[in-house]
């Protein structure tokens, strides 16, 4: 019979796996929307945040009502909103811009390499030393990255768009990065929870503040079909995921939780291929493996540090 460690290890490995799925299902609610509607990606980008937003306010009320609340300072607050201005607004518009141009499979590819910028940043910001391994990996998920790309070219012909594509995911991946490396600190004093929660909140207004400046405040009309896709979009691939791998951390750590959520581009692939009848080249599953290897690298580094 498990321990309970044990058992503890088990539900934060299944929350971890089922937040990873969750999120890979982001980019094809996102295509097949793009695909039913002449909608842009701040439409798309808003619609997620007007369904998702609920949720976060009535997690940050609870929070606040909790005894022992500790009040945030100035500073606090506004490194926050920097923040998450920059890690759901940012790099929610960059990505959705970048999904008008590439595969499902490809965007999420570039996403995963978020990690590796992270890597880079605290390295350049920090001052953290990077290993021999940590260079190997960042080897490695470049190499992949390159070959995925190529893969795609001489795969759909769409040389211009596809380099357009990735560059806005590729920022989108920066602008997530510096959300994870500035947050590190923040959360330490604050909360995961909490901080995820006020983050998305001032994302919303970044995201509201950029629709209402293109489009004004006159009522736009979407079909029923859209609007159901964007309430999937925020509940399953935005609100679910997030609760799930902040609880699932707790137990089996950030360096494990990296290492689990691999799943993650290989999940989207597959779901693509189904929903969205992407086909996928041998240098696609070529880089991807390599990018995931890198990606498993620098998870596995971070765990034998959380173990020291």
């Amino acid at each position: 019979m498990p321990t309970k460690p044990k058992k503890s290890f088990y539900w934060g490995f299944t929350m971890v796996l089922l937040s990873a799925v969750c999120f890979s299902m982001k980019a094809i609610f996102i295509k097949l929307i793009y695909r039913a509607a002449p909608v842009d990606a701040i439409t798309v980008l808003a619609l997620r945040m007007l369904f998702a937003l609920p949720f976060y306010v009535l997690t940050a009320l609870v929070l606040w009502r909790q005894e022992g609340n500790q009040q945030l300072s100035g500073r606090q607050w506004l490194t926050i909103g920097i923040l998450g201005v920059l890690g759901y607004y940012l790099s929610g518009i960059l990505d959705f811009m970048g999904l008008q141009y590439i595969t499902a499979g490809m965007e999420r590819l570039i996403l995963f390499l978020y990690p590796t910028f992270a890597l880079l940043m605290s390295a350049m910001f920090f001052g953290k030393r990077i290993t021999t391994i940590q260079w190997q990996a960042l080897l490695l998920a470049y190499i992949g990255i390159v070959i995925a790309f190529v893969g795609d070219i001489g795969h759909l012909n769409t040389g211009a768009h596809l380099v357009l594509g990735c560059l806005l995911v590729a920022g989108c991946a920066v602008a997530y990065a510096f959300y994870m490396v500035g947050g590190a600190e923040i959360i330490l004093q604050v909360g995961a929870m909490k901080f995820t929660a006020y983050a998305l909140i001032f994302s919303t207004l970044g995201v509201f503040t950029h629709y209402l400046l293109q489009y004004g405040f006159q009522p736009r009309h979407f079909s029923s079909y859209t609007i159901s896709m964007s309430v999937c979009l925020a509940v399953i691939s935005t609100v679910l995921p997030t609760f799930l791998l902040s609880a699932g951390m707790k137990y089996v750590g950030a360096g494990n939780a990296a290492i689990i959520g691999i799943v993650g581009p290989v999940a989207t692939i597959l779901l693509a291929m189904f929903f969205l009848q992407e086909s996928v080249s041998w240098p696609q599953l070529l880089g991807t493996v390599l990018v995931l290897a890198g990606v498993w690298l620098i998870g596995k580094k971070k765990t034998a540090t959380e173990r020291s």
